[in-house]
């Protein structure tokens, strides 16, 4: 990222002050949009300037306008920079909760989501959605509450659309998968039976996915239950979401431990990040019958573990190529090899790579946490848990980056408690996973990722 120039940052500090850059005398509303759709088009790849247009944009109640006409230029609605401008848009007006802008924002996008190229428009409803959620209120209920008819007739259509087109095979399985997504709008009840033939062997893989996620944007008990029943039908990556999604909610929780006790769910549907976040459960009950049924397999004696590895891989020559499957099965979740993506794990690449150094970081990774990357958990006050790293704390909100690069920003008004722990968020137990000769291919791989 480049330092933006003396101009752009005065253009910054008076727009994030509400202060328009040409302050003629009277000047027409139609102007000052245009005027922001010219920066947007100009400044919305810069951090600064970007995140200075959002706030002009939003606290001036003109999202929805700036919107409608930055999706009008293809060019830029189509660019990697102006889909990411237009997404953050709408979040940013979720975070606001500002009814007016709010139906504003929804009515433009529901009359683009009919449209061919209506990726985008179904992309930032979600992030509306998504955000709206985290501060509480669901999207149906502020759309409910406008006193537009137009608007409410609008969303209706638009969630019967997207109920016939989840359904129906003969469509691609991405319009599908988009369809079905935007049934988190719905109420459960209207939805419960059509989400729960989705979670079948016979489904796409992307349409059972975006039925997992749009059933975990529902907070009802009987939710645990359907992901839970899901888990026997769905394939590897509806499964690892049903599975995320379950630890999400303490109720939906405590179903899925019933269902491991009862053997109708194996305990290899938990990856060991999985179990750590049941270990360390705010709820003292959840977590000890979390730990009966899964802890017994993994040492707590780590010292003694990386002495067993050490000695095991003095005898043992790495190959880097298979290491790199190892690296991919193991640790891509949370580590991008190549130091871009903004995952939950450090940059390896800036590692000691030493091999006991890097045995030990694997083995015993709580032993020396680096700072900023020690386990956050959020409770909001609607019954959801989220555990990442934090990433922003202030008065108003919140921010976390979650496993796979995710990053809720959860307001303080649906927090009721903010958890900074003292682990890392990798858990112990990777031994369990990666034996001996396998541990000297990733370690041979991570050392060759710095180069020679």
């Amino acid at each position: 990222m480049t330092c933006p120039a003396a101009g752009g940052l005065i253009v910054a500090v008076l727009l994030l002050l509400g202060v328009t850059v040409d302050l003629t005398t009277g000047e027409a509303a139609d102007a000052e949009l245009a005027r922001l759709v010219r920066l947007a088009k100009r400044d919305a790849g810069d951090p600064l300037l970007g995140s200075a247009l959002l706030f002009n944009a939003v606290g001036g109640g003109r999202a929805g306008a700036l919107f409608q006409a930055l999706r009008a230029d293809p060019a830029f609605a189509s660019s990697r920079g102006g889909a990411a401008f237009l997404t953050d848009l709408a979040g940013a007006v979720g975070l606001s909760t500002d009814a007016g802008s709010i139906t504003d924002l929804v009515a433009v996008l529901l009359a683009g989501a009919g449209a061919d190229d209506a990726e985008i428009d179904h992309t930032a409803l979600h992030r509306l959605g998504d955000q709206l959620t985290m501060a509480g209120t669901p999207l149906a209920a502020v759309v409910h509450a406008s006193r537009a008819e137009s608007l409410r007739t609008a969303f209706a259509a638009f969630l019967h659309a997207s109920a016939a087109l989840a359904v129906a095979a003969p469509h691609p399985p991405a319009a599908r998968a988009r369809a079905t997504r935007a049934l988190a709008f719905a109420s459960i009840a209207e939805v419960r039976d059509l989400l729960r033939g989705l979670l079948t062997e016979v489904t796409p893989p992307a349409v059972q996915r975006a039925a997992v996620a749009a059933l975990a944007a529902h907070s009802e008990p009987a939710v645990g239950d359907l992901l839970v029943a899901g888990l026997a039908t769905l394939g590897s990556g509806a499964r690892a979401d049903a599975v995320v999604a379950l630890l999400s909610r303490p109720t939906w929780t405590s179903v899925l431990l019933t269902a491991l006790a009862e053997r109708r769910v194996p305990a290899a549907a938990l990856d060991l990040n999985q179990r750590h976040v049941l270990f360390d459960h705010p709820d003292p009950d959840l977590a000890t019958r979390a730990r009966t049924l899964l802890g017994t397999a993994i040492s707590s004696d780590r010292g003694e573990v990386v002495e067993r590895y050490a000695q095991a891989l003095g005898a043992l020559k790495g190959d880097p190529a298979r290491g790199a499957g190892v690296f991919a099965r193991s640790c891509r979740l949370c580590h991008d090899p190549h130091g871009v993506a903004n995952l939950i794990g450090p940059d390896l690449r800036g590692s000691d790579r030493g091999t006991g150094a890097l045995l030990a970081n694997i083995i015993d990774p709580s032993r020396d946490v680096q700072g900023g990357f020690a386990a956050c958990t959020v409770a909001t006050r609607d019954g959801r848990l989220l555990t990442g790293l934090l990433i922003d704390e202030n008065p108003d909100a919140v921010t976390l980056r979650l496993p796979g690069g995710s990053q809720p920003t959860v307001p303080r008004g649906n927090i009721s408690q903010v958890r900074l722990g003292t682990r890392s968020l990798m858990p112990d137990g990777l031994e369990t996973v990666i034996p001996p000769a396998a541990m000297a291919d990733l370690i041979a791989y991570l050392q060759q990722l710095a180069g020679p």
